[in-house]
């Protein structure tokens, strides 16, 4: 009699500890099964937000990209309406909020920056000097290329610039707002452009000031920018006024225009910067678009 109690006892002991093993089994189970849909669904949303965050910048660019010419004529018009002679705006800043993100769209005038295409032609031992000093300005912390790689692009032999890659080692850098917005900083006043004429009616102070002494002295340099100064005429006026003989007005011409058809579209958002390039080669409508990272 003892010995069947105690059977069904060790069955029954035996059965608890089935049951526990099971529960154990089904409880380590079901937590990687949990931890699994939580990663999941983590990454569907991370997924998610990389792909709005690449259709708002899609859709900013393709929105805009047609009507910046338009727009920064506008600016013009408005400018001269208001009394204001040149320098016109040569940027254009839009700040706003799409899919709980926030965006920064900065329109540039390229051939209202100093062309380093430019400097390269008339000054090239300018160079380094002028994009360190940009570089200082704009806080841009990316590194530039070795200084060892400047000698090579000094060389007449070498293609002229086309990139601002060709200045900057961005794969190095890892990407920030506030890098990129000291980038937008940086490229706001330098173009790698094949158009090399300087908008006279859009171009700053300090840009008019660096490109006019590749060609002219110090001081015909200053005596320009003062004619300058809240001009709001055409160039072919403002250039018969000028006190210059006319074999120093024929280099002075070819570094000029007052009509842009070459423009850059910013977009700077939390985790990716977009820049989308018009009209860098004469007769060449086509888009060129970088993103960063």
């Amino acid at each position: 009699m003892l010995s069947k109690v105690s059977n069904r006892r060790s069955r029954r002991g035996l059965t608890l500890l089935i049951t526990l093993v099971v529960i154990a089994l089904a409880a380590t189970m079901l937590t990687r099964l949990s931890a699994y849909s939580i990663q999941a669904t983590f990454s569907a949303r991370q997924e998610e937000r990389r792909l709005q965050q690449k259709w708002s910048y899609l859709s900013a660019r393709l929105a805009i990209k047609d009507q910046v010419e338009q727009l920064f004529e506008d600016s013009d018009a408005q400018s001269e309406l208001a009394g204001i002679g040149w320098p016109y705006p040569h940027q254009i800043q839009i700040s706003y909020e799409l899919a709980g993100t926030n965006y920064e769209l900065i329109l540039m005038d390229e051939q209202a920056k100093l062309n380093l295409n430019q400097v390269y032609e008339h000054r090239p031992e300018l160079l380094p000097s002028f994009i360190a000093m940009q570089r200082q300005v704009s806080g841009l912390t990316i590194p530039l290329i070795p200084n060892a790689a400047y000698p090579r692009l000094l060389e007449k032999d070498q293609l002229p610039f086309h990139s601002l890659g060709q200045i900057l080692n961005l794969s190095s850098s890892s990407y920030r707002p506030k890098t990129a917005k000291s980038l937008v900083a940086f490229s706001g006043s330098l173009s790698t452009s094949q158009l090399t004429q300087l908008n006279l009616r859009r171009a700053p102070e300090d840009i008019l000031r660096q490109t006019l002494q590749l060609v002219l002295t110090a001081t015909e340099t200053e005596e320009l920018i003062d004619k300058r100064a809240s001009y709001s005429g055409t160039l072919t006026d403002w250039m018969r006024g000028l006190d210059l003989p006319q074999r120093r007005r024929a280099p002075l011409r070819r570094l000029l225009t007052e009509r842009s058809t070459s423009y850059s579209l910013w977009i700077v958002g939390e985790d990716r910067l977009s820049v989308s390039y018009q009209g860098e080669r004469r007769g060449n409508s086509s888009e060129r678009v970088l993103t960063w990272p």
